[in-house]
């Protein structure tokens, strides 16, 4: 593939992944997309069935339900055919998924890749979970398999950061041992998985939530690593290590 010479752009998109306990806000943060104009519209993917959170909010967000692996494949196509189209295109482009024919996605939610990973373990080992028989265990992943499944999930995670839009990445979290026996925070995803992805992003964030001192529950979003977590700034790459009660508008403001 020959390479192309092309004008430098002062266009930015940003490539995040948010990571944290389950509950803390994830879904809520990364769909607060729509609060920001050069951020709209916004494409939600839900693997985890967490678009109810965003339906209480009101917020004006298009939502796929992804439940095979392969599906992602459709998103991705239609995606690089999207975000090039001209006007006049885009009605033909955007019937293909159902969406209203003068949608522009700007931004794209991706919720989350801890749930993509298992889809893709069940796309290899041929387990269909709309029609798996729920008394029948299905066969154990071995070496191959795990190395296959993190592959897929690299190919799939650069493909969405290679496009010309917003991306958000959603991940649950999990406590791992480093090598010095120490407890750290990490996105949940399997073996190296879970520290290459980081490197596949220009921002990885760790959202926690705990009590401040008056004693109300604060969100905070560690853009910077600290003592039991991993996170990461190449994006703004500065001050401050933490936003507290994040948004994307606060993210993008910064």
């Amino acid at each position: 593939m020959p390479l192309t010479v092309t004008k430098p752009t002062t266009e930015r998109f940003l490539k995040i992944l948010i990571y944290g306990d389950y509950g803390v806000g994830k879904t809520h943060l990364a769909g607060s997309a729509a609060e920001v104009p050069e951020m709209r519209d916004v494409l939600y993917v839900d693997v985890e069935a967490g678009a109810l959170t965003l339906a209480r909010l009101g917020w004006d967000i298009d939502v796929v339900r992804v439940q095979k692996y392969p599906e992602f494949n459709t998103i991705y196509n239609f995606l690089r055919a999207h975000t090039s189209a001209p006007e006049e295109k885009l009605p033909e482009i955007n019937a293909k998924i159902g969406a209203a024919p003068t949608r522009r996605y700007r931004t794209l939610v991706v919720d989350s890749i801890t749930e993509i990973q298992k889809l893709a373990m069940y796309h290899i080992l041929g387990v269909m979970p709309d029609r798996a028989q729920l008394d029948v265990p299905p066969d154990a992943p071995e070496f191959k398999e795990w190395g296959q499944s993190a592959e897929m999930m690299r190919l799939l995670i650069r493909a969405l950061r290679e496009l010309p839009m917003h991306v958000i990445l959603v991940a649950a979290a999990q406590e791992r041992e480093d090598e010095k026996k120490r407890l750290r925070y990490l996105p949940a995803l399997p073996g190296k998985l879970a520290y290459e992805v980081q490197g596949l992003v220009d921002v990885v964030g760790f959202l926690t939530m705990g009590r401040a001192a008056e004693g109300k529950l604060v969100r905070r979003l560690w853009l910077q690593p600290g003592d039991n977590f991993s996170a990461k700034d190449r994006y703004w790459g500065g001050n401050p290590p933490m936003i507290e009660e994040p948004t994307m508008t606060k993210l993008l403001r910064r």
